[in-house]
């Protein structure tokens, strides 16, 4: 994202989409805050941020993914052994675990296909 932001002075007048991926459901709020963290509002004016929900597959991990992603099982387990109630992503997640989760559809790039394809009319 750094490498469009400062170079969106050579993109002037070009439809730009960024997107991101991952497991968790793209919760306006979240999507918000990480549209913040890494655009400014000039920068908002020239593109459009997309989410797309992915997958995880814990067997398929990398090795040092694999052993973030244990400390993180570790502790939603630890919580909930301490009877502290865990919220929908957090029970989610423990069960992909053993089974691998897939919330990729084709359907879920419609929206940026369609903001591609506008004509500058519509913008």
């Amino acid at each position: 994202m750094k490498l469009i932001t400062q170079n969106l002075q050579l993109l002037k007048g070009k439809r730009i989409a960024v997107f991101g991926t991952g497991a968790a459901p793209g919760r306006p709020d979240v999507l918000t805050e990480v549209s913040d963290k890494n655009f400014s509002s000039d920068d908002l004016k020239q593109l459009r941020y997309f989410y797309l929900r992915g997958g995880f597959n814990y067997a398929k991990l990398p090795l040092i993914q694999k052993v973030l992603m244990t400390l993180l099982k570790w502790k939603i387990e630890r919580k909930k052994r301490r009877n502290v109630p865990l919220h929908g992503d957090e029970i989610g997640m423990l069960n992909a675990y053993s089974k691998p989760a897939d919330f990729t559809h084709r359907r879920n790039i419609n929206e940026l296909i369609t903001y591609m394809k506008r004509s500058d009319e519509q913008q």
